[in-house]
């Protein structure tokens, strides 16, 4: 009888299971094989419970079932006890976690690639026109055929390099030096704009050391640097076609360039500006930057920035200020104290000679005698003698 209705109750039931429905058949199947085991031999503790377990059927209440005490393959993820997932879901879920991690990683290292691509692309576009002679309309600069023999990090100037040398420097010397100083600023403030690291800053852009390490860029360019001459020397210029017979070779330290000099050619100096090799002279240059130039130090080959230009713009100390006598105003100071001086000793003199005249006035006039001192010692010495003698008897 109650196995026909529970057919009937299943039955009625089979087309639309609901999920409470099959929760309380899952648990029913969990007791029913508790119970077998405990019967089978398992702890006789909990026999009475499988015994009853056994016997549920849907039309009982079912039971509360903890989750440490589910089997293994039912212990998947689970809310308040009751509701459980589906076995694997878990772990679909890891999966789906992990593949959206790294689709959001790939497209940040994407992302990153693109942005260093796009700026490497700029600064390509940038240096093909540099080294192509293409620079902007009506800037001053070196032509594509002057700079085509120049090669850099080689020592000195090389012969084939002699020709497009003093083609560079005659070209300095008849550029109007304004113009070369705003192609160089305009010049500076886009490489400024351009580097990641110096764009929106006001720091002042190390000019020395982008020179250095992109000297592609600067090719022919226009460059201002600022700094301190410590070698000045004047040289003969070799035989040319540019009629440039003598230069003037400095050696340049600007702010950034630590103990790496840069080499500047130019065809005049200031006057009054002192020669030698051991100078510490404030000068501003503009010039056509020529090559990474070799040249032999001390210990070893170095190189530095070669520059032509057309002067040095020189800012002399200023000169010391000349040594004078003693101004008017410490005499004037002097005449007014001395008065002032002179009346204060007066008085004080005035003052001691009343008190005197007081004191001799108090005393009768009459003068101390010394002499009465000499007397006085002499008796004193003859009475401590007699006391002396008196003692001498008593003993």
């Amino acid at each position: 009888m109650h196995k026909q209705q529970d057919r009937t109750i299943a039955g009625s039931h089979s087309k639309t299971r609901s999920p409470v429905f099959e929760l309380h058949e899952l648990q029913a199947g969990f007791w029913r094989q508790w119970g077998s085991r405990t019967t089978s031999g398992g702890n006789q503790r909990d026999a009475p419970i499988g015994t009853a377990a056994a016997t549920y059927t849907h039309g009982m209440s079912p039971p509360r079932i903890r989750f440490k005490d589910r089997p293994t393959a039912t212990r998947s993820l689970s809310f308040q006890g009751w509701f459980r997932c589906p076995e694997g879901f878990e772990a679909a879920i890891k999966t789906l976690r992990s593949a959206i991690a790294s689709l959001v990683a790939a497209a940040l290292i994407v992302a990153a690639v693109g942005s260093h691509q796009l700026c490497r692309a700029d600064v390509r576009q940038s240096d093909h026109a540099t080294s192509a002679g293409t620079n902007e309309p009506g800037s001053p600069s070196l032509a594509a055929d002057v700079l085509a023999p120049i090669r850099h990090r080689t020592r000195g100037i090389r012969d084939e390099e002699s020709d497009s040398y003093y083609r560079a420097l005659k070209q300095a010397r008849d550029t109007d030096y304004g113009a070369q100083q705003a192609a160089a600023l305009h010049y500076l403030d886009r490489r400024q704009q351009e580097s990641p690291r110096n764009r929106g800053t006001n720091y002042p852009f190390p000019a020395f050391v982008d020179l250095f390490q992109h000297p592609e860029v600067y090719h022919g360019r226009p460059v201002t640097l600022r700094g301190h001459v410590r070698l000045l020397r004047q040289l003969s210029a070799d035989e040319n076609a540019s009629g440039i017979t003598t230069l003037y070779e400095a050696w340049l330290y600007t702010d950034d360039s630590q103990s790496n000099p840069a080499v500047i050619v130019c065809t005049s100096i200031p006057d009054g500006m002192p020669l030698g090799s051991d100078l510490v002279e404030q000068v501003e240059v503009t010039g056509f930057f020529f090559k990474i130039y070799g040249y032999s130090a001390k210990d070893t080959t170095r190189i530095a920035p070669l520059i032509l230009a057309q002067r040095l713009d020189w800012f002399p100390k200023a000169a010391p200020a000349p040594k004078h006598g003693a101004p008017l105003s410490l005499y004037a100071a002097i005449a007014a104290v001395f008065p002032l001086l002179a009346w204060w000793m007066w008085r004080t003199w005035q003052k001691g000679h009343r008190m005197r005249a007081s004191h001799q006035k108090s005393s009768g006039g009459i003068e101390p005698r010394f002499d009465a001192l000499d007397n006085l010692t002499e008796s004193s010495a003859s009475a401590a003698d007699t006391r002396t003698d008196g003692s001498d008897r008593l003993s």
